[in-house]
C-alpha cells in the first residue's frame, strides 16, 4: 500500500529531467519502476532487481515514468537527457523461457519518438543520438513467462576506442601509457620509458591523438582539488574512469606519497585493475576494504640521482625544521666561489640547510633527483621508506658531528650518496617498477639483467698488480674480464696465474688488436675500457654498468670528475660498435704504446 501511495506522489510531481550520468545512482531503486503488479512481479533487492512475469502475453515495465505511451513524450513526463555519445551496459541474465527487449526511446523538439535502441543484456551498447533529440526514456518488454534478474548497470559519455592489444614488448620504450601524474614522476619515467602527463582539462583530447596501453593514477594528484570528487561521474577525474571502463583500458592506482588520501579511493577499487603501494600501513588500510581488487605492496619508486655518480662533493642538503647550519668551524664552498684544489684532509663541502617541508617524503626525492646527499631528523620522517635514502639523525649533537666528519674526509659523503644512488637503482628503481608492472598486466618482457666485458691492458708489473687487485674486489656480477698483455718481466708467470680464473681471457696485445675484432671477444650487453695505471674500488664496475642500463645509455666517459685529467675509462653498448675495429675502440683512451 505504501509503495502505491509513493507512486501516486511521483505522478502528481512535478516532470523532471535526469541526465543519464544519474542513470545508474537511480536505476535500483523500486519506486522508481513502473508495472502492472498483476502481470509482474518486481523486486529489487541487494543491489538486483528480479522481474517474474506472470502471463505469456507482451507487458512493459518502465523506468520514472509510468506512461505506457511510447509514440510521445509530453511536457509533463520525466525524461532522460542523453550525451552526444552514450555507451551502455546491462548486466543480467533470463530464464529460456522468457523473451525480452529493453529499449532506450529518443524524442525530438516536438515530443515525438524519433528512434529506437534496443539493448540487450551483456552487450555494451553504443548510441548516438540524433541531433533532433531532445530527450529520452528507458523500458523493458517482456514476453512469456519466466524470470530476469539485473544486477548491474554502467552508462558512459564515450564510445570505446579502438585499442591494440599488446601480449609482448621487447623493450619498456614500446608501451605506450599515460598518467595522472606529477611532473617529477613522468620526467623519472621518461628515463626508462615513454610517459604521458594527462592534465584535467584536455585530457580527452590527450588521450583521443594517443590510445594507452594503461591509465596510471598517483592518489596524490587527487588532492589539490584540479581533478575533482573521485565520487562524481562528472568531474574529470570521474570522466576518466569512465573512458578506462567503456573501452576497457587499465586504470592503475599509485598510492605513492603516505599523506595522500586513500580513504575515497578504498570506496572505489573496483573500479581499478590493482593498486600499488609503498607504505605498510597503508597497505594493511586498503586490504581491510571490502572488493576483489589486488593491492600490491612494492619497494618505493624514486628517480635515479644524476647520472654523476663517481662526483667527489655531492651537496649536502639538511632538511631541518629548527637546526640551523651547523657550525662546524668549516665554511661551505660556495657555488660562485672557485674551484680550489686544498688537500684530501682539507677539501670544502657545500652544505645548505632548508627548511623540512611538511611533505618531507617529496622534498628528499626532489634533492636526491638533484644528485645531493640528503640529511634529515628521524623523528620527521613518517614512513620508514626512506631510512636507507638518507642520513638520518635524532640529535644536533650528532648533526654536527656527521657534517664535521664529512667535511674532514669528503670521500666519505662521496661514498654515502653513491650507497645511496646504488640502492635506488637496484631496488627503487623506475625500471623495476615499469617490470612490475607490465608482469601484472600480463604484457610479456624480458627483465634479463646486463652482461658486461671490461678490458685492461697491462704493460707494466704495477698495472698488473692494479688490475688483479680491482677484479678480486668487484661486486659486479655477469662480468667477464679480458687483458692484453704487453710483455714485462715476470709476465709468463701473470697469465699463468690469470688464466686460472673461468672469467678471464689473456691476449699478448699487438697480436689480438690486429687480429680480433670485438664482435670475435665477446657478446656482453656493454663493455668497458678501463685504464689499468689506478685501482678500482668495489662498486666501479657496477655502478657503471648499472648507470649505462638504467639511463638507456650508449656510451660513457669517466674523467674521473675533473675534466682536465685524462680518460679513465670508457664504457658503451656493445650492440653500437661492434662495426668497429678493436684498435679504433682503445686508441680513445688507451696511449698507443700501450698496444704495441
Amino acid at each position: 500500500m505504501m509503495l502505491f501511495i509513493e507512486k501516486i506522489k511521483n505522478k502528481l510531481k512535478k516532470p523532471e529531467s535526469m541526465h543519464i550520468d544519474f542513470l545508474p545512482a537511480k536505476f535500483f531503486d523500486s519506486k522508481n519502476w513502473f508495472h502492472q503488479p498483476s502481470l509482474i512481479d518486481l523486486s529489487i533487492e541487494n543491489h538486483k532487481i528480479h522481474l517474474q512475469s506472470k502471463t505469456t502475453d507482451s507487458t512493459y515495465v518502465n523506468f520514472w515514468e509510468s506512461n505506457s505511451n511510447y509514440s510521445k513524450l509530453e511536457e509533463r513526463h520525466n525524461k532522460l537527457i542523453l550525451h552526444p555519445q552514450n555507451s551502455i551496459f546491462i548486466e543480467g541474465h533470463t530464464t529460456n523461457s522468457l523473451n525480452y527487449q529493453i529499449y532506450l526511446i529518443e524524442y525530438d523538439e516536438e515530443n515525438q519518438q524519433t528512434k529506437k535502441h534496443t539493448i540487450q543484456l551483456n552487450q555494451l551498447q553504443q548510441i548516438t543520438p540524433k541531433p533532433t533529440t531532445k530527450a529520452a526514456r528507458l523500458a523493458i518488454r517482456i514476453a512469456g513467462e519466466g524470470e530476469m534478474e539485473i544486477r548491474n548497470i554502467f552508462t558512459s559519455p564515450f564510445l570505446p576506442v579502438e585499442k591494440k592489444e599488446k601480449t609482448s614488448i621487447r623493450h619498456l620504450n614500446n608501451l605506450t601509457f599515460a598518467g595522472v601524474l606529477p611532473q617529477s614522476a613522468i620526467i623519472s619515467l621518461n628515463a626508462v620509458t615513454e610517459a604521458t602527463r594527462l592534465q584535467p582539462d584536455v585530457y580527452e583530447k590527450t588521450l583521443a591523438n594517443n590510445v594507452p596501453d594503461f591509465i596510471l593514477l598517483e592518489a596524490g594528484e587527487l588532492q589539490d582539488g584540479n581533478w575533482g570528487d573521485i565520487h562524481d561521474r562528472t568531474s574529470p577525474i570521474g570522466r576518466l574512469i569512465l573512458w578506462c571502463q567503456t573501452s576497457d583500458i587499465p586504470m592503475i592506482v599509485w598510492h605513492k606519497q603516505t599523506a595522500a588520501p586513500y580513504e575515497k579511493l578504498q570506496e572505489r577499487l573496483a573500479d581499478f585493475k590493482f593498486v600499488l603501494i609503498h607504505d605498510p600501513e597503508i597497505y594493511d588500510a586498503y586490504k581491510q576494504a571490502a572488493g576483489e581488487t589486488p593491492i600490491h605492496l612494492i619497494p618505493y619508486t624514486i628517480g635515479a640521482p644524476s647520472i654523476d655518480v663517481f662526483k667527489k662533493h655531492p651537496t649536502v642538503t639538511v632538511l631541518s625544521p629548527r637546526i640551523a647550519e651547523p657550525d662546524t668551524g668549516f665554511e661551505a664552498e660556495s657555488a660562485t666561489e672557485p674551484t680550489k684544489q686544498p688537500t684530501r684532509s682539507k677539501q670544502l663541502l657545500h652544505i645548505e640547510t632548508i627548511p623540512a617541508a611538511a611533505n618531507i617524503e617529496i622534498q628528499i626525492e626532489e634533492q636526491l633527483s638533484k644528485g645531493n646527499l640528503v640529511i634529515c631528523e628521524k623523528s620527521a620522517l613518517k614512513s620508514n621508506i626512506f631510512q636507507n635514502l638518507a642520513r638520518t639523525v635524532e640529535t644536533e649533537t650528532e648533526l654536527k658531528q656527521l657534517i664535521t666528519d664529512y667535511q674532514h674526509n669528503p670521500d666519505k659523503a662521496a661514498d654515502d650518496y653513491r650507497a645511496i644512488s646504488r640502492t635506488i637503482r637496484w631496488k627503487h628503481n623506475y625500471r623495476d617498477f615499469m617490470h612490475f608492472i607490465t608482469k601484472s598486466l600480463k604484457i610479456e618482457h624480458s627483465t634479463r639483467l646486463p652482461s658486461a666485458t671490461i678490458i685492461f691492458s697491462i704493460r707494466t708489473e704495477q698495472e698488473y698488480q692494479n688490475v688483479v687487485r680491482t677484479i678480486e674486489k668487484q661486486t659486479a656480477n655477469r662480468v667477464n674480464w679480458i687483458l692484453f698483455i704487453t710483455p714485462f718481466t715476470g709476465f709468463e708467470q701473470a697469465i699463468n696465474h690469470l688464466l686460472a680464473a673461468d672469467n678471464i681471457k689473456v691476449y699478448i696485445a699487438s697480436f689480438a688488436v690486429k687480429n680480433y675484432s670485438l664482435e670475435q671477444l665477446t657478446k656482453s650487453t656493454y663493455v668497458g675500457v678501463v685504464d689499468s695505471s689506478r685501482e678500482y674500488d668495489d662498486f666501479y664496475i657496477e655502478d657503471s654498468i648499472n648507470m649505462m642500463y638504467y639511463f638507456r645509455m650508449t656510451s660513457f666517459v669517466d674523467y674521473s670528475i675533473k675534466k682536465n685529467k685524462p680518460v679513465f675509462a670508457q664504457f658503451f653498448l656493445t650492440a653500437k660498435n661492434t662495426h668497429q675495429t678493436l684498435a679504433s675502440l682503445l686508441e680513445t683512451f688507451v696511449p698507443k704504446e700501450k698496444m704495441k
